[in-house]
């Protein structure tokens, strides 16, 4: 099973079934970049995050164009934290 999970887990990566979420900020929000670079989304405006990109952000997934089923990530294919999935059947 947990293989299984791993061929599934690196394919939703590869193609997502939701590459992106709409968000409404009600509040003015700073998100931090990289180095000292910070991003200001302000108060009551749309927010369309791109969990697509993230998902081959080489930070997070070391050569992300390589297939590799045994990584040891953590995949947003079910959201996460608060926004997770109860579908989420994810080998521990």
């Amino acid at each position: 099973m947990k293989k299984m999970y791993g061929y599934v887990s690196e394919a939703l990566r590869f193609n997502p079934a939701q590459p992106g979420v709409i968000r409404y900020s009600e509040r003015r929000q700073t998100l931090k970049g990289k180095g000292d670079k910070e991003y200001i989304i302000p108060a009551k405006s749309i927010v369309f995050a791109l969990t697509a990109a993230a998902m081959m952000d080489p930070a997070a997934f070391p050569d992300p164009r390589q297939f590799n089923p045994e990584r040891d990530a953590i995949y947003m294919n079910y959201g996460y934290a608060l926004h997770e999935c109860y579908g989420n059947i994810s080998m521990p």
